[in-house]
Order: structure tokens, then C-alpha cells, then sequence
């Protein structure tokens, strides 16, 4: 499994790289025809599946079909459909809340979720399709914050801090862990990056570079867009767990307001982004 495993999480993770940075985005904006660039982005998002699941023994036309349609989806929605972004934000979301990606990537041993190569896939191609070929404002998409993005995203999680502590303690949502220095230090620093890179890059993408910016531009309102987000950044927690987890909505749209609140200030998501790695990270690391 890991033969094949490796490649199929190396390939996906170059690609999943690529629209994190403007030379990759300019190459591929200069293909000529849109037609040409979503068949580029479905080849490119079947190519981790073909290697994992050859490579493993699990080729399925099953799995292949599922996820070729998924992929062609993403691929040419904005080369046959010139908008409709929230349409196929509510897809993607469909997607990623479905077991789709456990049906296409079997877990053939304990606690090996190769699930997460689809996921990655979702992603990059969704912002790929949305950046290259829909022309969407970039809205500071990327991996690493600036400056300024570190500052702000600091500074709403400073504020997130104490609401939060009281919405769990009212709610009895959580509580803190033993405190084990030497090992929690590098969780959560390993864990902030995991978070920054993969959970909230693609989180903040979906909710605040287009839903948020989508509801403010036809309400004409920043905090009736920034709510009715962070209400519905909220409600798709809800089947965490066990469902319905209503302390766990809460606790997220209480959190996607200050994601929001950061994306506001900057017009960059990499500043909520970092607001969100934060939030997310103390609570994995020194909360149960």
C-alpha cells in the first residue's frame, strides 16, 4: 500500500501547490482555449486516483466513474457556465461532506486516510477553475501570510480568545488537556501548519474569498454578509461527530465571525486563515 500510497500523495501534493503561486496561475491563465484548460485540470485531477489505485490493487470502474464526474464537474463548470459560483460552492461542499472520497480511496490499512488525496484534489482544482478560467478576484489566495496577514489573523484570535472560553464553558463544549509542554509545543506547531495549509486555506477560500464576498455584493450590507457566512460556516459542523452537534455549530459561527472579521480588514483570506489555524490548533492540541 505504501508503494503506491507515496507516489499518489507526492504527485498530489505538487499539484495541490500549484495555484498557491502566481507563476503556475499565469502559465496556466495563457492556455488559449477554456476548453484546453478544464481538460488539462480533469487529467490532472484523475492522476493521483489512476496511481494509488493500480499501484494497490483497487481499481474500481466504480470509483473511477464517480470520480470522474466529480472531476469534470470542477473542471469545466466555469468553461460551459459563466458564474453561478455559489451553485458550485454548494457541490463542492456536497462533496466534501458526502463519503465520496472513502468510496474512491479505499483504506486498505488502520488509520492510513488516503481520503485526504480527493480532498486535496477538490481543492486545487476548485481554485485552479475558479482563478484561472472564471477571472475571480485572487481575494490574497496563497500559503504563506504576510505581514500584515499575520498581524491581523493574531489579533482576531485575540479577540475570538475570551468569547470563546465563555461559549465553551456555558456550553460545555470542551476542556483543557493535562498540560505536557515538551509534547504539546511541537503538536500544535505541526498542527497550525496542517491547519493553515490544507483546513483553513480551503475553508476560508469556500466561506469568506466567495460566500462572504458573494452575499455582501447582493445584500450591499459587510455585517449582514459576514453573518449569514459564519451562520452557515456554523451549520456545516453540525454533522460532526454525531449529529446534530449544535455546541459545535455554535462554537464554529461564533470562530467565523472573527475568521470573517480578519478577512474584512485585509480583503485576504491568508489573514483569516490564520485566525482559523489558531483557533483550530489550541483546540486539537490543548483542549478536549
Amino acid at each position: 500500500m505504501a508503494a503506491a500510497a507515496i507516489p499518489a500523495v507526492l504527485v498530489e501534493a505538487a499539484l495541490y501547490l500549484m495555484p498557491g503561486f502566481a507563476l503556475f496561475r499565469e502559465r496556466f491563465a495563457r492556455i488559449p482555449s477554456k476548453w484546453t484548460q478544464g481538460a488539462w485540470l480533469w487529467l490532472a485531477a484523475m492522476l493521483p486516483f489512476l496511481i494509488y489505485s493500480i499501484g494497490t490493487g483497487c481499481f474500481t470502474l466504480k470509483a473511477f466513474g464517480l470520480l470522474a464526474a466529480i472531476a469534470a464537474v470542477l473542471s469545466f463548470w466555469y468553461v460551459v457556465i459563466d458564474g453561478a459560483d455559489i451553485t458550485l460552492l454548494a457541490v463542492v461542499a456536497a462533496v466534501m461532506l458526502s463519503d465520496a472520497f472513502k468510496t474512491i480511496y479505499p483504506q486498505l490499512a488502520p488509520k492510513a486516510t488516503v481520503n485526504i488525496i480527493g480532498q486535496l484534489m477538490l481543492i486545487r482544482t476548485f481554485a485552479f477553475a475558479l482563478f484561472c478560467i472564471r477571472k475571480h478576484a485572487l481575494v490574497g489566495f496563497g500559503f504563506w501570510p504576510s505581514r500584515r496577514d499575520w498581524i491581523v489573523g493574531l489579533r482576531q484570535f485575540a479577540y475570538f480568545i475570551p468569547v470563546g472560553f465563555v461559549l465553551a464553558y456555558l456550553t460545555q463544549f470542551t476542556a483543557f488537556r493535562p498540560l505536557l509542554w515538551d509534547k504539546m509545543i511541537p503538536a500544535f506547531l505541526l498542527t497550525f501548519l496542517g491547519m493553515l495549509w490544507v483546513v483553513a486555506l480551503s475553508e476560508e477560500l469556500f466561506f469568506r474569498g466567495v460566500l462572504q464576498t458573494y452575499l455582501e455584493r447582493i445584500t450591499g450590507n459587510q455585517w449582514v454578509g459576514l453573518v449569514i457566512a459564519s451562520v452557515l460556516f456554523g451549520m456545516v459542523h453540525l454533522p460532526f461527530r454525531a449529529f446534530p452537534n449544535w455546541k459545535f455549530m455554535i462554537m464554529a459561527a461564533a470562530a467565523g465571525l472573527f475568521y470573517g472579521r480578519a478577512f474584512e480588514e485585509t480583503g485576504s483570506i491568508r489573514s483569516s486563515m490564520v485566525t482559523h489555524a489558531l483557533v483550530a490548533s489550541t483546540w486539537r492540541v490543548f483542549l478536549t
